[in-house]
């Protein structure tokens, strides 16, 4: 009988951890996912920022260094 609980717990804990990784899209989950995407989308943009702000800084130090 021992053998068959020490199988059971594992299988009951498998289950349950893969019933909360079902695909929950209520109003909340479709909130977090758009604010996400925001979010991914801001830190691009400001990627491309900072890189646009350095190739002007350094155009600008080669200008006064005169290369």
């Amino acid at each position: 009988m021992k053998i068959r609980t020490t199988h059971a717990v594992p299988a009951v804990i498998a289950c349950l951890a893969l019933g909360a990784c079902a695909d929950n899209d209520g109003p909340a989950e479709r909130f977090g996912e758009r604010v996400d995407d925001a979010m991914e989308e801001a830190r691009d943009r400001l990627d491309d920022a900072a890189d646009e702000a350095r190739e002007a800084a350094e155009e600008i130090g080669d200008a006064l260094q005169g290369e």
